[in-house]
């Protein structure tokens, strides 16, 4: 064998060495193009469930707040305005003033705590819408700091009601 033949021997060994090589990488490029296809499509997977989740996280967060707004207006419903305004007039003597929209019959005022309170004029007697009554509380060395009453009164309808003030 003359050097021709060795250095065409050894060309196409090169070559070959090369083929095999283009065509290992060529495999791998395929394996990785596939592996990243399944990544991606479980990046997609993983996406359109996060997706989901806040979609339905948002919903529930959609009716929590709808529920306690209904609970708002349920508990602004129930609160009733005072029917009765208090204020100091005097020293020693307090004013009620009926604010509610109908009278307050037979209206009294009872003591709850160990004060001497003195409802002035007729008791028990009846004050219509926008009026008002006094009440003296105080003035001697023996009485207390404050005193706890009880408005008492009967609507037209013949309920009883009660609204509990400190002087």
């Amino acid at each position: 064998m003359d050097f021709s033949n060795w250095l065409n021997l050894g060309l196409l060994l090169i070559t070959a060495v090369g083929v095999w090589v283009a065509i290992k990488q060529a495999r791998e490029a395929h394996e990785s193009r596939d592996s990243a296809a399944q990544h991606e499509a479980a990046a997609l997977e993983s996406a359109k469930q996060a997706a989901s989740a806040a979609e339905d996280s948002a919903r529930e967060h959609r009716r929590a707040a709808d529920a306690l707004e209904r609970q708002n207006e349920l508990v602004e419903g129930a609160q009733t305005p005072a029917d009765w305004s208090m204020r100091l007039q005097q020293p020693h003597r307090w004013q009620f003033t009926n604010t509610s929209k109908v009278s307050a019959l037979h209206t009294r005022v009872e003591v709850l705590s160990d004060a001497s309170v003195q409802m002035e004029g007729d008791s028990p007697r009846t004050i219509a819408p926008g009026q008002s009554f006094f009440v003296q509380f105080g003035g001697s060395a023996a009485d207390p700091s404050n005193a706890d009453i009880a408005i008492v009164w009967e609507t037209s309808a013949d309920e009883l009601k009660r609204e509990y003030l400190t002087l």
